[in-house]
């Protein structure tokens, strides 16, 4: 049967679909921020990355024999650059050998039968995994920030937060203070959210999150403190007029659940030895309280200071890491809130966040610029939201200026200009400081700056030599070069710096010390390069001078009845082809032996060529001089730069 025709009305128009701006410019914001995270990772390596990297291999090793004990590595827990750094290891494993190797390491030598790993590939994993889980935390922060201030309004926190040089350039280094940042902040905003009425799963979701800071850094434990306040106010908002006490012991109650109940989860030596981790966390803490590592100094107002110094080093810090945009929104916001109850009220709590994190973090006597990057999240936050309420305001004494295309565009504005800052700074964004006060070059005359970055393009540019994979270097920052280059690296000092083919200065040695009596010999010479970053020199590269003059002597007069004695290797015993035997201590062996052996090799000698360098005796040097003065004479001296070679005639029976 066929359907009966009916007259059928015209469709309806659909309405335009209208670009929804703020909402596209979050997501935008989120992607690019994903983008900067991910290009060049890996670029550089910073200070005490290295050690993170051997850290995740033996985390690994623990984990995959069963021994949860080990998994306790340092009072940092650092459990989540671990996890990265174990999970990174794994996939190496399978990757370079086919298995899961039941042990692993970056250091054949100090473990043989294990399979071994490339470091720098190690590094780079750790820095990218860093980077995804930074982002995700950031994005949970700008979802908090959209539901708690809407899509138009978080869009300028959020791009704040995103393009931050200083947070973006810990969200992309193995150091503790990223994740401790985004997961704090993370935490906060959700708990903002449930105090303002919001559903009761976000409140142990923001302990979970608050527990990966704990586990990755102590100063995590802020995500606590942030609850309790949080929560204390909710609960006297709901309860103004009875009794609050106990909904705000249960709620921090969930929370601390939650937030301890993750640590446990990921941290396996919470497994079995509970503790004893906890005591060595608890005692590391007492002793950051109580004293700063030996000889810790600081570059503040162009002056080398002693590490007491925390609030004047964390103030410099601000003022230099805070962004052109940051920097006077802070101080607008602080303006702001002082004069209006409103304005309080809205930026009051980000500027109170901010501000207990730097008096505590001002308590412990270790300190580095570094460690108050929790504090910039809520800066960012704030300055923001002032500058949002500064549109706004513009908009209502001007009232032309809301019609047309100019409402919308503006909101592309600052997060066009943060981008556009920290753009010529990739990947180096550690590198950046503060234009308005100085950037770069007045920075490294005020503050010490420098945390391995730039020691990459050393090493890249010693590798560009002819045998780069037979040089030695010594060089300061030495877990910030060694991955980089394909030779030989050893750490800047006198034993090391005799038998190097070059040395390289890092700028931190030399703003905090430039009375070092090993940098006077080289500072005045012309460096072989230099590397500089943003305009300012990072590293200088020298090359060493070798005693050639002694190295003659040695290969054409040394005969085979002779005897060379070095106390120490360098570039002379590298270079050395004459005929006489050349004889070096064992650095590992006890001074008895030692001894013993050189008595050995000097019976028979008929003449002894002895090499000394006043300035770097060995393990063994005083002693071993001591034996050669009683078995011979000296008969003549030849100085060539800082060696000393001694001709010297054995005594028929001792002195």
């Amino acid at each position: 049967m066929a359907p009966s025709a009916t007259p059928s009305s015209p469709p309806a128009r659909k309405a335009p679909r209208t670009v929804d701006l703020p909402r596209l410019l979050l997501a935008g914001t989120l992607l690019l921020a994903l983008l900067l995270r991910l290009i060049d990772v890996g670029a550089f390596a910073a200070v005490d990355e290295q050690k993170y990297a051997k850290r995740a291999t033996a985390f690994y090793n623990a984990i995959s024999q069963g021994q949860l004990e080990q998994t306790f590595q340092s009072a940092h827990p650092a459990v989540i650059t671990l996890w990265i750094g174990a999970a990174s290891a794994a996939g190496q494993s399978w990757q370079r050998h086919g298995q899961l190797c039941p042990t692993v390491t970056i250091r054949p030598a100090d473990d043989p039968g294990a399979c071994v790993l490339d470091e720098l590939t190690l590094i780079t994993q750790l820095h990218r995994g860093y980077a995804l889980i930074t982002w995700g935390l950031l994005a949970v922060s700008a979802l908090g920030l959209w539901r708690l201030y809407g899509a138009r309004r978080a869009v300028w926190p959020v791009a704040l937060l995103a393009f931050d040089p200083y947070l973006l350039a810990h969200s992309r280094l193995a150091h503790n203070e990223g994740v401790v940042a985004h997961a704090v902040l993370a935490a906060a905003l959700l708990l903002a959210l449930y105090a303002r009425g919001g559903r009761r799963w976000l409140l142990p979701v923001a302990g979970i999150i608050g527990g990966l800071a704990l586990a990755e850094k102590l100063p995590g434990a802020y995500a606590w403190l942030l609850a309790a306040a949080l929560l204390g106010w909710r609960a006297r908002r709901l309860r103004a007029q009875g009794r609050w006490l106990g909904r705000w012991a249960v709620d921090l109650g969930l929370f601390t659940m939650a937030m301890l109940g993750t640590v446990a989860a990921i941290w396996p030596v919470l497994w079995v030895a509970p503790r004893q981790a906890i005591g060595a966390v608890l005692a590391d803490v007492s002793f950051m309280l109580d004293q700063a590592e030996t000889g810790s100094v600081h570059l503040l107002l162009g002056a080398v200071r002693e590490a007491a110094a925390t609030p004047l080093l964390y103030a410099l810090t601000l003022v230099f890491r805070l962004t052109p945009l940051t920097l006077p929104g802070l101080l607008l916001a602080l303006g702001w809130a002082a004069a209006s109850r409103e304005a309080r009220r809205e930026l009051g709590p980000w500027l109170l966040y901010a501000a207990a994190f730097l008096v505590i973090m001002s308590l412990g006597v270790k300190q580095a610029g570094r460690y108050i990057l929790t504090a910039f999240a809520p800066i960012d936050v704030a300055a923001g939201l002032v500058w949002w309420r500064l549109g706004r305001a513009a908009l209502q004494r001007w009232p032309r200026l809301r019609a047309g295309w100019l409402p919308q565009s503006a909101l592309l504005g600052l997060p066009l200009l943060a981008l556009a800052a920290i753009l010529p700074t990739a990947p180096y964004y550690v590198a950046a400081y503060n234009w308005l006060t100085g950037g770069p070059r007045v920075a490294a005359r005020v503050i010490d700056i420098g945390l391995g970055e730039g020691l990459d393009q050393a090493a890249r540019q010693l590798n560009t030599l002819p045998d780069a994979e037979r040089l030695v270097v010594a060089t300061g920052y030495r877990e910030a070069f060694e991955p980089y280059f394909d030779g030989e690296s050893a750490s800047l000092s006198y034993d090391h710096v005799y038998r190097a083919d070059h040395v390289v200065f890092y700028i931190d040695q030399w703003q905090k010390r430039p009375d070092w009596s090993l940098w006077h010999t080289y500072r005045d010479r012309e460096p072989w390069h230099t590397v500089t970053l943003l305009g300012v020199p990072y590293a200088h590269i020298y090359a060493t001078e070798r005693p050639e003059a002694a190295l003659t002597r040695l290969n054409a007069e040394a005969a085979p009845t002779d005897l060379v004695v070095a106390e120490i290797e360098s570039l002379v015993t590298r270079g050395y082809a004459g005929a006489a035997p050349l004889w070096l201590p064992d650095d590992d062996a006890a001074p008895e032996a030692a001894l013993a052996a050189l008595d050995a090799a000097l019976a028979g000698a008929e003449r002894v060529w002895w090499l000394v360098y006043p300035r770097s005796r060995g393990e063994h040097g005083e002693a071993l001089g001591e034996v050669i003065a009683a078995r011979t004479a000296p008969v003549e001296a030849l100085e060539d730069g800082e060696l000393r070679l001694e001709l010297r005639q054995p005594l028929p029976h001792g002195r």
